[in-house]
């Protein structure tokens, strides 16, 4: 999670935010399959995985469009 917040900042302050975001993007599923793991194995509740998840969702929500606009031609 903290690897987010980097690649976020990362983004927002380069010049060529594609890069970033890709990565930010493969990251944000890293963690929910982790999540998704927790879960099964029962160190987190379902309860818990749910509201991480919509977080995590979100991220990936606005890493997508973040990056559908950093990819627009000038």
């Amino acid at each position: 999670c903290v690897k987010l917040l980097v690649l976020i900042a990362r983004a927002n302050a380069s010049s060529d935010k594609s890069q970033h975001i890709v990565e930010l993007i493969e990251s944000n599923d890293v963690v929910g399959f982790l999540l998704r793991i927790l879960c099964d194995k029962r160190f987190i509740t379902v309860k818990q995985h749910a509201n991480a998840i919509e977080i995590i969702d979100s991220i990936g929500r606005q890493a997508t469009g973040w990056k559908k606009k950093s990819c627009r031609p000038a």
